[in-house]
């Protein structure tokens, strides 16, 4: 856990160090959605834009529990990997920049890991079940969640 002065919440306190520093550390992400499902792979990088010497932490906050992560490629490491993602792995995650005294926060990325891809749902309008020829029928896709792309077929 991290220490926090109890005058200020973690959220404030990780605000005002993004502020102050916003431009030197940036998280991103691959691939750059949130939603992910059970056995998809995700790696998230973190870049120190100003110099080096830097050491990278990284958390990950669940439902206000703040956990230290060992980086993929050791201690300290830029790159993140998370394979084969279960339930587990839903969180906030952030990369902490630390040298010396100074530390700076990444922006934060979110990831839900659903139980499974969502159902498509082919909605009719109108929704009658028997259609005769010549009558024009309008079809939607219904897809809960975001970022979703798909086809149609006959």
């Amino acid at each position: 856990m991290l220490n926090v002065p109890h005058d200020r919440t973690r959220a404030e306190h990780n605000k005002e160090r993004a502020a102050q520093s916003s431009s030197q550390v940036l998280l991103t992400a691959d691939p750059p959605w949130s939603d992910m499902f059970p056995g998809d792979t995700f790696t998230l990088t973190c870049q120190v834009t100003e110099s080096e010497g830097w050491e990278l932490i990284w958390t990950r906050n669940t439902q206000g529990r703040v956990t230290q992560l060992l980086g993929s490629n050791g201690e300290g490491g830029s790159v993140y990997v998370l394979n084969s993602l279960t339930e587990e792995h839903n969180g906030m995650y952030q990369c902490e920049a630390k040298r010396g005294n100074d530390r700076i926060f990444s922006n934060f990325h979110n990831i839900t890991v659903w139980d499974g891809p969502p159902q498509a749902v082919v909605v009719t309008d109108p929704p009658d079940s028997v259609m005769f020829t010549g009558e024009t029928v309008t079809l939607s896709c219904d897809i809960k969640g975001s970022g979703w792309r798909y086809s149609w077929a006959r």
